[in-house]
């Protein structure tokens, strides 16, 4: 038995959604590539840095390098995902009351 794709962007996609907040969208998630089986009993790691940080209109748009890992090594990915957040107050030059 092993994790299939599904199951394993299934995994990737929680990981990642769960950083973006409520008013966060994912944009784009590109690379996912299975390279190594992760077999039942298996501990798979996801693992990410963002890698490129812009500004787009309201939103900031950071650009994340991620992959998962098990005991032998990268086991998906490394891929990229693109998200969309809102812009914060700072950022549109507003104060705060």
């Amino acid at each position: 038995m092993y994790a299939n794709n599904i199951f394993l962007q299934g995994m990737w996609n929680a990981r990642h959604a769960s950083l973006l907040v409520l008013a966060g969208v994912m944009k784009s998630l590109a690379g996912f590539r299975m390279k190594i089986f992760n077999t039942v009993g298996e501990t798979v790691i996801t693992r990410g840095r963002v890698r490129r940080k812009w500004l787009d209109g309201e939103r900031r748009l950071p650009n994340w390098r991620s992959g998962l890992r098990n005991s032998k090594g990268i086991s998906v990915g490394p891929g990229t995902i693109i998200v969309a957040l809102p812009r914060r107050e700072a950022e549109r030059g507003e104060k705060r009351t």
